[in-house]
């Protein structure tokens, strides 16, 4: 299995984006959406609570975060 970088470098969205190409937009969507910005799913993502936290915090805060979306949000 290779490895693969995931960048929040804006990216256009591809609709029926399948296999590894879908893979990857949706972790660019879940990594780069805040708590409370997405009307009908409010829960989406991760709360942005690490911002403005000391660094170390901060990275333990985001892994988090992103983990638990990632595994709720991409089966």
């Amino acid at each position: 299995m290779g490895e693969y970088e995931i960048v929040g470098t804006p990216a256009p969205i591809v609709i029926g984006a399948t296999g590894l190409a879908g893979l990857q937009q949706a972790l660019r969507v879940i990594m780069s959406t805040f708590m409370f910005s997405v009307p009908l799913d409010r829960a989406f993502a991760s709360t942005g609570s690490f911002v403005d936290a000391p660094l170390p915090h901060a990275a333990a805060a985001r892994i988090a975060e992103l983990t638990e979306a990632i595994e709720k949000y991409e089966p």
